[in-house]
């Protein structure tokens, strides 16, 4: 029997101190509502977490951004509907001063109202914006507008906005219309020949604009509806040599080549969405020169604005097609940040039934060790009576 070393008393206490500390860890996830709440309870079960919490909060915004791309888009529409409401009052004009029953005086005071209504459409082009967007003035417009001025000739060769195409030696083709090229990188397109024949495209992007890779000197191709001969062309370009190969440089330095809008849709890089809104200001809906001033203009008049028309109702169908797209990809965002989260939850969140079960086992435990270490330390006190 000895009393410099207790060891039951040691023993006893080694176990209500790992017991403590599990009460402790106990107390910490209850008071959280977490299982993990530092690296040390679970380092496999906090990466994945994270990871999850990183893209259920990406989906989130993502929902957030495409509702704000919803109005976005209800605020072009409405806008839209206003040009329509015009255009109709605009055609209801020109089959009017078309009839023969009017003077040209009459039909010069029609003429005001119709001009008065053309600026209004004007008005409307340019004062749409949303978050100081224009919407309708044609700057969303993914259309080339501007004319090609070609110099043939390697690294250099600059080109104005717009789409070039390229095929078979001596060929003429035309880029696909529905084919964007709008970030950095390397793409693979194609083109369609006279003949129907579609052909491939090497294509590349830089920050600056886009090179167009012609596979054979000599092709001919169009753009924006004027044909150009590249005949002759040296090969090579920014510093490359290529065999049978010209590059041409197409931008004007000041951005992207598309002016249409993306919309972040996704959680991740490249979930995005394009929009594009040709321009809806009477320049663009082919309406800026019409007149009803005489009888022959207004019943030409009548057809330019049924093309208006047409062109306008086009847009606004495209317009709830994306809302459309947009609504499903809202509710698809939704089911999958919830089931994300759900699955985040089982591996962060703790389950309160259990954990207090834990604890009170522990409370109970702790208790025991408690009533042990008192009759440990006791057990000593036994020698004195040796002593008599």
């Amino acid at each position: 029997m000895i009393i410099n070393s207790n060891i039951p008393a040691l023993k006893t206490l080694n176990r209500l101190e790992k017991n403590n500390k599990f009460k402790e860890s106990s107390f910490e996830n209850l008071s959280s509502g977490l299982r993990i709440t530092k690296a040390a309870d679970d380092a496999a079960g906090l990466a994945i977490s994270e990871k999850m919490r990183g893209q259920i909060r990406g989906l989130n915004m993502a929902a957030k951004n495409a509702q704000d791309s919803i109005s976005l888009i209800q605020t072009a529409e409405g806008a839209l509907n206003e040009v329509h409401d015009v255009l109709n009052r605009m055609r209801e004009l020109s089959v009017q001063a078309a009839n023969g029953t009017l003077t040209d005086s009459d039909r010069d005071n029609l003429e005001k109202e119709y001009k008065q209504l053309k600026e209004e459409i004007s008005s409307i082009a340019n004062k749409t914006e949303f978050n100081q967007i224009k919407l309708l003035d044609g700057s969303m417009d993914a259309t080339p507008q501007s004319s090609i001025n070609v110099s043939p000739g390697g690294h250099g060769t600059t080109v104005s906005d717009g789409w070039v195409a390229t095929g078979v030696s001596g060929a003429m083709v035309k880029l696909n219309p529905d084919q964007q090229v709008t970030k950095p990188g390397l793409y693979s397109l194609s083109a369609t020949m006279e003949d129907g024949e579609v052909v491939s495209l090497n294509v590349s992007t830089y920050p600056e604009g886009l090179i167009v890779v012609f596979n054979h000197p000599g092709t001919t191709f169009e753009f924006n509806g004027a044909t150009f001969d590249v005949s002759g062309v040296t090969t090579g370009g920014w510093g490359t040599q290529h065999q049978g190969v010209v590059e041409f440089f197409v931008g004007n330095n000041n951005g992207p080549i598309n002016n249409d809008l993306n919309f972040q849709i996704g959680a991740n890089s490249g979930q995005t969405m394009s929009l594009f809104i040709p321009n809806m200001a009477p320049e663009g809906l082919a309406i800026d020169n019409s007149t009803i001033a005489s009888q022959f203009s207004a019943s030409s008049a009548i057809f330019t604005v049924d093309e208006a028309i047409s062109m306008v109702s086009s847009v606004r169908s495209n317009l709830g097609a994306i809302q459309n797209r947009l609504e499903h990809t809202i509710s698809n965002i939704d089911n999958a940040s919830e089931n994300i989260q759900s699955a985040e939850s089982r591996i962060r969140d703790v389950d309160m039934a259990r954990e207090m079960m834990e604890m009170t086992r522990a409370n109970i435990i702790s208790q025991a060790s408690q009533s042990m270490l008192a009759q440990a330390n006791q057990q000593p006190s036994s020698i004195l009576q040796l002593l008599g």
